[in-house]
């Protein structure tokens, strides 16, 4: 099949394109690169910042108007996030798209507008944090079209599924795929351990970094005397994996009932990770036995799930492996490809 992955976040689209490219298909990935952690792509679609906000939305409609002419024909095209193009196009970009698929598929993956609704409407036990002003409840007219249009809405996760599943477009939800390394290093148990959080300042409530950097800061002295706790903003993708070297434990974010991207990608290197992980998420699994430490946007929940942790470091090794073969188990990108084109194909 000829397939057209159009945007990128934590490179969920990355693994999905190597997927398709071993099983032998031609695929192709449009992004941005998901902005500095400048993921891979074979059709770049970044526009040039400018100090005028309004020169920088003319260049991004500019360069996305001008991908989306050049474009032939594809089986599938799939869209990562309702949001990832312009909502200030005159002409429908989703229009163009729905002209040149034959099956134009809707990821829910990363915020929304439809996922904001659901948070608005009391679907969850703790509400997520948006920038003031950055999503409304509103979905403006273009994404309207395409929710209306689209063959197909995939959810990638329990909580993005949750905001669909009563929508009449909703095929499925498919997990997170994710390269699993055949060669996994575990942890072994030891006296000091190196804590890592990723901040991206535009996303600090979002994610829940001020729990998480309180919660630190507010462990009993000697914790952090003994142990390591680095908080770096974001890097791009590459040099972050080769960072995760140093790392035995990261904090992934504050809010969510479930790991992400970037949470599986370190648990699938057997990192401790603290992070989402509800006993609803775990239901989905049939499991009691969770993959990493549960952790809620408040600050003493985060200071006592470490404190916890480093109290029983003799449990560390078994949390390692079982981190790593939950990814391996749940997560493999090749089969989640596949569960992809079976989903496909039946649309």
């Amino acid at each position: 099949m000829k397939i057209l992955l159009l945007g990128d976040f934590s490179s969920l689209h990355t693994n999905l394109f190597k997927g398709l490219k071993f099983l032998g298909h031609d695929v192709h990935l449009a992004s941005t690169g998901d902005g500095e952690r400048n993921l891979p792509r074979t059709h770049d679609i970044g526009f040039k910042a400018n100090k005028y906000r309004l020169i920088q939305g003319l260049n991004r409609i500019d360069v996305e108007m001008n991908f989306l002419k050049s474009l032939g024909k594809y089986d599938i095209i799939q869209i990562i996030n309702p949001g990832i193009l312009s909502k200030f196009h005159i002409k429908n970009p989703y229009e163009i798209l729905r002209k040149k698929a034959k099956k134009l598929i809707l990821l829910s993956a990363g915020a929304d507008n439809k996922f904001n609704e659901a948070i608005q409407n009391n679907l969850f036990k703790y509400g997520y944090k948006f920038p003031k002003g950055g999503l409304s409840s509103r979905l403006n007219r273009n994404e309207n079209y395409l929710l209306d249009n689209v063959d197909g809405i995939i959810s990638t996760s329990y909580s993005y599924m949750k905001a669909y599943k009563n929508h009449p477009r909703f095929i499925d939800n498919i997990r997170f795929p994710i390269i699993v390394p055949n060669k996994p290093v575990f942890l072994k148990r030891k006296n000091k351990f190196t804590f890592f959080h990723g901040i991206q300042l535009s996303r600090y409530l979002e994610k829940g970094s001020n729990f998480i950097e309180e919660g630190v800061s507010e462990l009993n002295p000697k914790w952090k005397l003994d142990n390591k706790f680095l908080f770096l903003k974001t890097i791009p993708f590459k040099q972050y994996l080769e960072f995760l070297n140093q790392i035995d434990c990261v904090f992934d974010q504050a809010y969510g009932y479930e790991p992400g991207m970037n949470a599986l990608i370190c648990m699938s290197l057997g990192k401790i990770v603290f992070g989402g992980c509800e006993k609803e998420y775990l239901d989905t699994f049939n499991t009691n036995m969770p993959p990493l430490i549960n952790i809620r946007p408040d600050k003493d929940s985060i200071k006592n799930a470490v404190e916890k942790f480093l109290e029983k470091p003799e449990h560390v090794p078994k949390l390692s492996r079982r981190a790593y073969e939950f990814v391996n188990k749940h997560h493999d990108h090749i089969e989640i490809t596949q569960k992809y084109l079976k989903t496909w194909n039946q649309i």
